[in-house]
């Protein structure tokens, strides 16, 4: 969860708006996000490896690639 937030904070400029919260009944841990002018919250969920909602990625499984909207993608990406 640490590595994600510093990616879509240091790297994409994203702001925390709800810090990490516990999910006891999931064994999980969540917190969002949001880019600066944007109405849209991005949520990160991680779960506890081996319960039930800790499960190995599938492509396609639900919503699997957000998309950015940004002036100039080669100096973004560089």
């Amino acid at each position: 969860m640490e590595a994600s937030i510093r990616f879509y904070t240091e790297v994409l400029g994203m702001k925390v708006i709800q810090p990490v919260e516990s999910t006891p009944p999931t064994q999980g841990q969540v917190v969002w996000l949001r880019s600066p002018g944007s109405a849209q919250l991005l949520e990160l969920n991680w779960y506890e490896p081996g319960t039930r909602f800790g499960t190995p990625f599938t492509n396609g499984e639900d919503l699997d690639h957000p998309a950015f909207e940004c002036d100039d993608v080669e100096g973004t990406v560089t």
